[in-house]
């Protein structure tokens, strides 16, 4: 997964489970970066491509 290296140490184990790779990336797009409520309702292609910097 391409995204994995972009979450520090965990990074490794999202690599190897695509499947939490993507929910984090999900959750990280509608919850860490800009309003949730205008977030939720953008596609689902859309929030995972435009996230911010992970805090790390």
């Amino acid at each position: 997964m391409e995204w994995a290296k972009e979450y520090g140490r965990l990074g490794q184990q999202l690599a190897e489970q695509p499947d939490m790779a993507i929910g984090m990336r999900l959750f990280h797009s509608i919850h860490l970066t800009g309003d949730p409520r205008s977030r939720a309702s953008k596609p689902m292609m859309d929030l995972l491509e435009d996230v911010s910097e992970w805090p790390g």
